[in-house]
């Protein structure tokens, strides 16, 4: 009798947990970009800003910005949230020069007072209110860093 018992207790565990990994792998689906869905990332050079098409497919929705410059390798420096450079994009801090980001995504737009919005590509931007490694991703979204003297 007591094998019964510990069977059947076997075989719910083996149910719920098979339920448990299917479960959660539709929920993990969802939570995932789609195929075809990508953003554009605008770096700001001097003299002609770069654009690049990053594609979103298979990563998670809730991706950050710092998370998705190391998923895609492009190469930066932060420190505590902030960036300091992307690939060559170097502003130079000793002459008050400091990356400035703008952003489509509404959820980190700036609220500010000091919020600022610029034009690109007939799309208008608005400086972020978060730090890199809070900015949030879209299917679609344009993410402009640029440089700001103070």
């Amino acid at each position: 009798m007591k094998k019964i018992h510990y069977v059947s207790a076997l075989l719910l565990l083996i149910v719920v947990m098979l339920f448990g990994v299917a479960c959660g792998s539709e929920k993990n689906d969802e939570n995932l970009f789609g195929e075809n869905e990508s953003m554009r990332l605008v770096i700001a050079y001097a003299d002609k800003p770069e654009e690049i098409t990053l594609e979103l497919e298979g990563l998670n929705r809730g991706i950050s910005l710092l998370e998705l410059l190391d998923e895609k390798e492009i190469p930066y420096t932060a420190s505590d949230g902030f960036l300091y450079s992307v690939k060559d994009f170097a502003p130079d801090s000793l002459k008050g020069e400091y990356i400035y980001i703008y952003t489509s995504v509404e959820q980190d737009f700036d609220v500010s007072e000091y919020v600022q919005e610029m034009e690109y590509d007939s799309v208008t931007l608005t400086s972020s209110g978060f730090g890199a490694d809070e900015m949030s991703i879209e299917n679609g979204c344009i993410i402009y860093i640029g440089m700001t003297k103070w």
